[in-house]
């Protein structure tokens, strides 16, 4: 009976994303193994991977990377696998997920002619299109597993062993918000020959014949000839613009939302500029803007000190290219950020974390494949506190004398940003790998082969 999905992988190099996927798959109710979850629907089965392909797999999902591409363990599952489905004739039977830049040239050659199924840029759009393959290869659910068998196997799995904590903890969000937004917002009417002059140092958005900004007509006229200006300018709360349905004939709730998103965005990357930071334009059309050694004028560390706690962490950093032992050249990176505009639940900005490469400490690269490849490779060991101390140092970085990073938004209009994200609070805590090492019981003399006692060091033990 062929009712499971087997998940074959390359161990230990794609273990992370394997155990994710396998969690995701069984989450959604589909019944799954691999070697590092087994027991996750509650069944003792499948004591060895080569029977389990050859009798309960309906699907087997191949972790593609240059890993398992290369290790003889994950290829003879592949090859098990391609011999099943040849004998069986069983269509769509191998499903290839690649994890990594390998090139399709250099895939296996039984992969030659399947089409791979990407999570190299998104796991989310990844398992997207995986699920959406299940869905329309109508592969049978059962009820054993779910949510329920994931909580179940992850709480005596896992937090057995002191990776949850039932204790509260207070964690660091990524949106920072606003003092308070502009007071009022204009509406300035305009003639017919405007649409092309509109250049303003200030932040303005162009609707329905009308230039929309938090200045009053006067502080824009220095930026904007007068002669485009036509007779009807009207002020609007902007609280109430974003409340309210159709304040302005022709501009409803989620068009006045929008608007407001835009000129706050504008203003937000005419800051950045202001300040000596490099754009550089995402795959999505959006702005990052990063840290250069003109910026930084050779000190490419900040320091910041934050409620007791001091946080040290460079902002550019670089790797010498190296040829015949000799170095080459230098891979330069940068820290950067992006911001977008936040109006619910809070008036603020999501600012997100990038990071960007260049050759010489400030051009960045054009390529976003190149700059893709450099990434996974640079910040493979980056976790979750490189992050976050690089992000909040960056904001520090931004912060004026008095506490608040300044967006000019008009001649004498300007919103404060705080310096400091919105903090949450979990109801349980998370004890990370390093911490889980100094809880686990020490081996007993008898758990201890002699070979490795004799090997052990006076620090080691």
């Amino acid at each position: 009976m062929r009712d499971m999905i087997f998940i074959s992988h390359a161990n230990p190099e794609d273990n992370d994303f394997t155990m994710w996927l396998a969690l995701q798959l069984a989450k959604e109710g589909y019944p799954v193994w691999c070697d590092l979850t087994k027991l996750l629907g509650g069944e003792d089965f499948w004591k060895e991977a080569e029977a389990a392909i050859r009798e309960r797999t309906c699907k087997f999902i191949y972790v593609l990377s240059r890993s398992s591409n290369q290790k003889a363990g994950p290829r003879r599952e592949l090859q098990i696998a391609e011999n099943i489905r040849k004998k069986f004739d069983l269509q769509r039977f191998i499903i290839p997920v690649t994890v990594d830049d390998l090139p399709p040239n250099e895939f296996n050659i039984m992969l030659a002619n399947i089409n791979a199924i990407s999570f190299n840029k998104s796991w989310a759009t990844g398992i997207k299109t995986l699920l959406k393959n299940l869905c329309e290869e109508k592969v049978s659910k059962k009820d054993n597993f779910g949510y329920d068998a994931v909580a179940y196997w992850w709480n005596t799995q896992k937090s057995g062993k002191g990776i949850i904590i039932d204790e509260p903890e207070e964690l660091i969000s990524n949106w920072f918000p606003v003092v308070e937004l502009p007071k009022l917002i204009y509406g300035h009417n305009l003639t017919n020959e405007s649409k092309d002059a509109i250049h303003s140092e200030y932040p303005v958005v162009l609707r329905k014949k009308l230039i929309f900004s938090f200045g009053a007509k006067e502080e824009l006229k220095q930026s904007i000839p007068s002669f485009l200006f036509g007779k009807n300018t009207f002020c609007i709360e902007t609280e109430q613009f974003l409340e309210k349905d159709q304040i302005v004939e022709g501009i409803y709730h989620r068009e006045a939302t929008n608007l407001v998103s835009e000129l706050l965005r504008i203003g937000w990357e005419n800051m950045m500029r202001k300040r000596g930071f490099r754009e550089y334009i995402l795959s999505d059309k959006a702005s990052a803007f990063g840290f250069t050694k003109d910026l930084t004028k050779g000190d490419d560390r900040i320091q910041l000190d934050l409620g007791g706690t001091h946080i040290d962490r460079a902002v550019i950093g670089y790797k010498s290219r190296r040829m015949e032992g000799k170095v080459v050249g230098k891979r330069f990176w940068h820290f950067a950020i992006g911001a977008k505009p936040l109006l619910y639940p809070i008036r603020g900005y999501i600012i997100r974390s990038h990071v960007l490469f260049s050759d010489d400490g400030n051009q960045f690269w054009e390529s976003k494949e190149k700059m893709h490849s450099a990434r996974r490779s640079q910040c493979r060991d980056w976790w979750n506190d490189d992050w976050r101390d690089r992000l909040l140092v960056t904001m520090a970085y931004l912060s004026e004398k008095d506490g608040f990073i300044n967006i000019e938004l008009g001649k004498k209009i300007s919103l404060k940003i705080a310096r400091s994200p919105i903090n949450l609070k979990s109801p349980v805590s998370y004890l990370d790998p390093g911490q889980i090492k100094d809880i686990e019981p020490e081996p007993t003399q008898e758990d201890i082969p002699d070979d490795d006692i004799l090997e052990r060091t006076d620090d080691e033990k």
